[in-house]
């Protein structure tokens, strides 16, 4: 099983490059055999999707509402150019205990597997976009409707319209959320995904760093 785990960023923004930092720093550096971890970003002056490193540049302009064409032409570049069986798409305020992922996937659906924490918004049913898992026809499918997507809701949203419009059920996952400061108990609860969302993303910063140093060995 091979997972990739696609991770939402924003170059030359201070509070981003921290957080992404602070990954690479943490859970980030940690080896787990099979599994994989790029970064993506927006246009960079580039007329072509390209792979730096470990870094995704699309060809979308960055911005809230440009996040649609950011996260097809991340997802389009990864299924032409990278061997996987799931990937786990998130953002860099999130902690991942990549261990516990890859237990988590074992016994999950090969395909048709669209997982997370489920939200509603205008009736549409969706995975949160800080921690969705998909399988790779799921992926695929994605792509391959990308005419269909609907630009006007944010991209999870988006995400979740498309597939319930084709018939692709949502399998609930669970999460823990860190947003009212540093929390011991939250912090030891024995979980792959943690969300990081304060108000200061440089809090978000020491408690993935805090979340690293009690979850390293687990």
């Amino acid at each position: 099983m091979k997972i990739l785990i696609m991770v939402l960023a924003i170059k030359d923004n201070s509070i981003y490059d921290n957080l992404v930092k602070s990954i690479r720093e943490t859970w980030g550096s940690e080896i787990v055999y099979n599994i994989k971890t790029l970064f993506y970003y927006g246009n960079d002056g580039n007329d072509e999707t390209l792979l730096i490193g470990d870094e995704i540049f699309t060809r979308s302009e960055e911005g809230l509402y440009n996040l649609g064409y950011k996260v097809i032409d991340a997802l389009e570049y990864i299924l032409d150019n990278f061997e996987f069986d799931y990937i786990f798409k998130m953002n860099c305020s999130s902690y991942l205990n990549k261990r516990m992922l890859k237990d988590l996937l074992t016994d999950k659906p090969s395909f048709g597997f669209y997982s997370g924490v489920i939200g509603i918004h205008d009736s549409i049913p969706f995975v949160s976009g800080s921690g969705s898992m998909l399988s790779r026809d799921v992926v695929k499918i994605i792509v391959d409707n990308k005419e269909d997507w609907d630009h006007s809701y944010i991209e999870d949203v988006s995400i979740g319209k498309l597939l319930t419009e084709i018939g692709i059920d949502i399998l609930p996952a669970n999460r823990v959320d860190i947003i009212h400061g540093v929390d011991v108990n939250l912090m030891n609860i024995k979980n792959h995904h943690y969300r990081c969302k304060n108000s200061n993303r440089e809090l978000d910063v020491f408690i993935m760093n805090e979340l690293y140093k009690i979850h390293k060995n687990k």
